[in-house]
């Protein structure tokens, strides 16, 4: 049982992912480096980024936020509140209200403003 033990300290699996090194800082940060080449930096305020061997990243900040950002430049980004930001590849941003309602800003300058029920109540050019 011993050996196994050892063996299991020495082989870290974290989120997944077997660490092949992990760094930690004077700041308390620390970053960790996967054997499939993926990283996760956990700074010392609470907050997180994992990039993915594809470059696509998970951020969580300290207030309790997430933001994915895809390699394509897109992201997602997600509040405590239940609000979120989406950005689209081509610059439009679908923006969804706490409330339910929606905003959606396209790269032309046109927007559009949705009721919780999906009904356009405004649109702009």
């Amino acid at each position: 049982m011993k050996k196994l033990s050892l063996f299991l300290g020495i082989l870290t699996l974290v989120g997944g992912h077997l660490a092949a090194e992990t760094i930690t800082n004077k700041d308390g940060s620390m970053v960790q480096i996967n054997k499939d080449g993926s990283k996760l930096i956990k700074n010392a305020d609470g907050s997180s980024v994992e990039v993915k061997p594809d470059g696509s990243k998970i951020i969580k900040t300290a207030e309790g936020g997430i933001v994915y950002e895809n390699a394509d430049g897109s992201k997602l980004i997600q509040n405590k509140d239940g609000s979120s930001v989406e950005v689209k590849k081509d610059g439009t941003k679908i923006i969804k209200n706490a409330d339910g309602s929606t905003v959606k800003k396209y790269p032309d300058g046109r927007k559009e403003i949705f009721t919780k029920d999906g009904t356009k109540i405004e649109t702009t050019e």
